[in-house]
């Protein structure tokens, strides 16, 4: 038996989760606790989760007492006591709880599609965790999905070119959506904010009257693992062919501006029928993990995508992200993996 699980079932009951996973890759962990509401998680059993997520990706604890916006800051830094705390800036802060966040603010009835937290910037998160306070009523599962499995089935002509030209984010900063520049770069300075554009890969063009701003970089559209290469962009984010149909059809009869596009590295586009093929594998691949007061799920940010299916009434949870991880200057080729 595996050390780390040998040291957790004296705790919860262990379960593989039905996800499915790259051949060799052991799927997700569910880790239900014995007793229903049971004491808080010891030392020796935190080193265990950690392992169980170091090799598994992702993991589902279940069966502890529902956690409050305290509860649930006192759990993250239980887990993650080591691990710097992650703030995007586009995750609302909860009151009164030290780096607590709520879930990006989407419109109920739609789908959050699959992504990789804050994966277009040059730093990103490596852990992501969820709490569930309470579910919603119906719906709202927060779905997972292995992105080396994507990675796999995309087709290979956009793997390569992907793999040796990145992904191109273009960003239109205006006063009416979004964050301005000034927010994003922490400066009211063009030359400050310009400069610590540079020195995160990316290019900021202001207009006179410094109202408006696009930002242009150009990331990595794959991350090495050691069961091979993940998918890991924004591109489901970015792109506009998978925005939602009405939206999408303004964006395209210019009615409204593109705030966020990405194309090839090149700055040539990526054609629709790409993003429609990259839809049909995450859909192929996704597993809904259906919420219970009380659970956290543990997800590796450079390996497991996720989304939110859509949902009715109320649903409250809390998000920490751990850990800093750096983009490579230079793009990785994936030939070797």
């Amino acid at each position: 038996m595996t050390a780390y699980l040998d040291v957790l079932q004296r705790s919860y009951r262990p379960n593989e989760l039905a996800v499915p996973t790259v051949a060799g890759a052991p799927p997700p962990l569910l880790l239900t606790a014995l007793h229903r509401g049971a004491k808080a998680i010891s030392h020796h059993e935190v080193t265990g989760i950690r392992d169980a997520l170091t090799h598994r990706g992702a993991v589902l604890i279940r069966g502890h007492k529902p956690l409050d916006a305290t509860g649930a800051a006192a759990t993250a830094n239980q887990l993650f006591p080591d691990e710097p705390v992650f703030d995007t800036g586009e995750h609302p802060q909860v009151e009164d709880a030290e780096a607590l966040y709520r879930p990006v603010p989407f419109a109920p009835e739609q789908t959050l599609l699959w992504h990789h937290e804050n994966s277009f910037n040059a730093t990103f998160p490596r852990f992501l965790i969820f709490v569930c306070k309470a579910p919603a009523a119906t719906g709202g599962a927060t779905t997972i999905v292995d992105s080396r499995l994507v990675y796999q089935n995309m087709p290979s002509e956009i793997t390569g070119v992907l793999g040796s030209e990145g992904v191109r984010y273009t960003r239109l900063c205006t006063p009416h959506a979004g964050r301005s520049w000034q927010q994003l770069y922490g400066t009211d300075n063009p030359d400050t904010a310009q400069a610590r554009a540079a020195d995160n890969g990316e290019t900021l063009t202001i207009d006179r009257d410094r109202d408006r701003a696009r930002i242009i970089s150009v990331r990595p559209a794959f991350l090495p693992t050691p069961h091979g290469p993940a998918w890991f962009n924004q591109l489901l984010h970015w792109h506009p062919a998978a925005l939602p149909e009405g939206l999408r059809d303004l964006v395209r009869r210019g009615a409204i501006p593109a705030f966020r596009t990405c194309d090839i590295g090149s700055g040539d586009p990526i054609e629709d029928d790409i993003v429609h093929r990259l839809l049909a594998v995450h859909r192929a691949h996704e597993f809904p993990v259906s919420w219970q007061p009380g659970d956290v799920l543990l997800v590796d940010n450079t390996v497991f995508a996720h989304g939110r299916n859509s949902y009715r009434g109320e649903r409250e949870h809390f998000v920490r992200m751990v850990g800093r991880q750096h983009h490579p200057s230079t793009l990785i080729s994936t030939t070797n993996w």
